[in-house]
């Protein structure tokens, strides 16, 4: 992710619950992708959608505007911001890449310590499984009528199989951002369906349809947001986490104890002045793992 600092010097973070909001201009087409920034303060309860993704590989970036200036973004995230866009109206969005100064460690480890709260208050969580394939929206469309149609056709079942082994689904982050999100749509180029859908599929998939690795990924994304729901999870510990999950990737293994802090009963309400256990990305992944 290629974003210079000068986006952001008339944005500045003012207070301990500020963050940024990104707002996506509309547009359609070939028209090029503008967006720019604002500051908000977390506790007056600003109104937006929180994006969830894989940021995908660095090859391949493409160019947007953000406040007039040029950035590079990874690909995936580009086609996310290019069919999230409304043709007629702007769009408030949250997020990770462009509403952190990713070059500023400091500013990265506060606002990462913010994203429980981030997800959990957004009006929705958008899902972003990525762009479109061959087969892909024939798995959507079915999944759209899942609810009235539990027989699929070989065909619409092979499709979303193929959906749920996507890289976004086993990812360490995902089960923060799927599983504290209040309401939530998942997406796959220009379809999109409630997560329930998803809920409903793996209940009844067979596992031997889908490679064990992703099976185990999405149930567990499933099952720790229902459980969460249902007021099940609030003294999981860090520890527990970290046994339970162990296995999520992530692009920097240090967010193997950070992207579960927020949701570890014993890490709620820390102070950063007393506590090591907080994001700090000036830690070595030892000093991380000695911290826990």
């Amino acid at each position: 992710m290629e974003v210079t600092h000068q986006p952001y010097r008339t944005v500045p973070l003012d207070s301990k619950t500020s963050t940024r909001l990104l707002t996506l201009h509309y547009g359609s087409g070939e028209d090029a992708i503008k967006c720019s920034l604002t500051t908000v303060d977390l506790e007056k309860k600003p109104r937006y959608n929180a994006l969830s993704y894989c940021w995908g590989s660095p090859d391949n970036a493409k160019q947007l505007l953000l406040d007039e200036h040029f950035v590079d973004v990874r690909e995936n995230l580009w086609s996310a911001l290019w069919h999230l866009r409304l043709p007629h109206d702007n769009r408030i969005l949250w997020v990770d890449a462009l509403c952190i100064n990713q070059s500023d460690f400091l500013e990265r480890n506060h606002q990462v310590g913010l994203m429980s709260t981030i997800y959990s208050k957004a009006v929705e969580v958008i899902v972003w499984l990525g762009p479109a394939s061959e087969d892909s929206d024939v798995g959507m469309k079915w999944l759209e009528r899942i609810h009235r149609d539990k027989s699929p056709t070989p065909e619409e079942s092979q499709a979303v199989t193929k959906l749920c082994e996507r890289e976004y689904w086993d990812r360490m982050w995902v089960l923060q951002e799927f599983g504290l999100a209040d309401d939530m749509t998942v997406h796959c180029g220009s379809k999109c369906v409630c997560w329930t859908a998803f809920a409903v599929f793996c209940t009844w998939i067979d596992q031997t349809y889908i490679s064990k690795t992703f099976y185990t990924a999405v149930h567990s994304v499933i099952d720790y947001r229902i459980n969460q729901l249902r007021g099940m999870l609030y003294n999981n510990t860090l520890l527990a986490l970290l046994a339970a999950f162990n296995d999520r990737k992530c692009v920097d293994p240090r967010d193997t104890v950070f992207a579960l802090l927020g949701m570890a009963s014993d890490c709620r309400n820390l102070d950063p002045q007393q506590s090591a256990l907080i994001a700090d990305y000036s830690q070595t992944l030892f000093s991380v793992y000695m911290n826990v």
